[in-house]
């Protein structure tokens, strides 16, 4: 699970769920006009980004005990 700030998610389904359920009907030109391609879930896409750009732990920073000599 990609780690997102305690608002993002939340925010995200209040977006996805107005956009899916009609917040943007009606408004003007249509959201893929607007974006000039299909529109895609804009959860999977935040997931998928938040989890692309996600810094990568270390095996010490995770927990695990650095090697003594």
């Amino acid at each position: 699970m990609p780690e997102l700030l305690p608002f993002q998610p939340p925010m995200l389904v209040s977006i996805a769920t107005g956009i899916r359920h009609g917040f943007l009907d009606g408004t003007g030109p249509d959201l893929a006009d607007i974006l000039g391609r299909p529109v895609s879930d804009p959860l999977t896409t935040a997931v998928s980004i938040a989890s692309a750009t996600r810094p990568v732990r270390s095996r010490t920073a995770a927990g695990a005990r650095p090697a003594t000599a």
